[in-house]
């Protein structure tokens, strides 16, 4: 996790902007690009067997724009 840390501190935005962004753009249909903040940390974290992605996008979107 320190790795993760370090990129999310150099890169000046919070791992979870770099998540939401992300999502938001798979959501709609755009393509990754090489130099996608996620694609540069693919790999330093590991998420539990039993994570729902389809979950956490839902949630993301839903507390994006609720309220």
């Amino acid at each position: 996790m320190t790795r993760v840390k370090e990129f999310v501190k150099k890169a000046h935005r919070s791992l979870s902007e770099i998540v939401e962004s992300y999502l938001n753009r798979v959501t709609i249909g755009e393509e990754k690009s090489e130099d996608d903040e996620l694609v540069l940390i693919y790999g330093m974290m590991k998420l539990n067997p039993d994570f729902d992605e389809k979950k956490a996008i839902r949630e993301i979107l839903n507390n994006r724009y609720s309220g």
